[in-house]
């Protein structure tokens, strides 16, 4: 699912003055999604402090990215877990 959606948001054309926020959004869903497969690996060879790694850095930089969204002009992109209304 994050896979199709970051190839749907490469598709974008954004403008100019947001492209370099969005280049650098892009690139920490991307790290985002290899730390998910990481710890998705390390569920399937039970491996819990592998999993546990793995999600603890996607958390950790779930701010980030959602600032980063927002640099790009991407409203609704990695809105912070709990932050906010609800969902959508």
């Amino acid at each position: 699912v994050f896979e199709g959606e970051v190839a749907e948001l490469q598709a974008l054309e954004p403008p100019d003055e947001r492209a370099e926020a969005f280049a650098r959004y892009l690139e920490a869903r991307r790290e985002a999604i290899d730390r998910l497969e990481q710890g998705r690996d390390a569920a399937e060879a039970n491996d819990p402090q592998g999993y546990a790694d793995a999600q603890a850095e996607v958390a950790s930089s779930q701010v980030e990215r959602a600032e980063l969204a927002q640099r790009a002009g991407l409203s609704d992109c990695s809105r912070v877990a709990g932050a906010g209304t609800g969902p959508r």
